[in-house]
């Protein structure tokens, strides 16, 4: 769909979550603008150059789990 016609609904999330004061850590409306932007890199074109691979992501999200959970 395209944004003009999201965005009005994005924007009620965004107010009806501040009314129950509340707050998205990006706004819903915000974050449909950067995906109509395609701001997205490629995973693949920055694991090389941030030094980083697939594996190594998996293991850090299990390890980060496992360190919540013994909290």
């Amino acid at each position: 769909m395209p944004l003009e016609q999201m965005k009005p609904a994005m924007e009620k999330i965004d107010a009806e979550t501040l009314a129950h004061g509340k707050e998205h850590g990006i706004h819903i409306a915000d974050t449909a603008e950067t995906q109509n932007r395609d701001a997205y890199l490629d995973p693949q074109d920055t694991m090389p150059v941030l030094g980083y691979k697939e594996a190594d992501v998996r293991a850090e999200m299990i390890e980060t789990l496992k360190k919540c959970i013994e909290g």
